[in-house]
């Protein structure tokens, strides 16, 4: 599957990281495991890590049924907070921007689509300057 995620509960704050092709399906599967982990809690600051993105599945009315879905499953007390995007490129731009459109008009978690890795961590709450120091960090110290 070519996305993770990590949980850091005491942060509040859950690491996603896409890399090659980013499809829906993939996409759908990773929700049902986050969604039914341990660690979930609503209200969590999602960050999303996009610059290894290669390709995005260009299919809108099945990727608006996933959002729909999710977002149903999801009670609405227990939706993210924040939804942040670090997407340095054009694609992963397109990418997160499609998900904002998603969300247009309706009463979601604030979305924040960052180009410059050190402000999209710092916005999502973290210290660290770098994805690659933020891996370490939830490495060495587990939730």
């Amino acid at each position: 599957m070519p996305l993770s995620y990590e949980i850091d509960a005491k942060r509040r704050l859950v690491l996603v990281e896409y890399w090659g092709r980013a499809g829906i399906d993939e996409s759908a599967e990773m929700f049902g495991k986050y969604a039914a982990d341990p660690n979930f809690a609503p209200g969590q600051i999602h960050l999303f890590d996009l610059r290894r993105v290669t390709e995005v599945e260009q299919n809108f009315p099945k990727f608006m049924q996933f959002q729909a879905e999710a977002a149903s499953a999801v009670a609405p007390e227990a939706m993210p907070s924040m939804l942040v995007y670090y997407s340095p490129t054009e694609l992963a731009r397109r990418m997160a921007e499609m998900v904002r459109k998603s969300w247009d008009g309706l009463d979601g978690p604030t979305l924040a689509i960052i180009e410059d890795e050190a402000e999209a961590l710092a916005v999502a709450g973290c210290t660290e300057k770098s994805f690659d120091e933020l891996k370490r960090t939830l490495a060495s110290d587990p939730a």
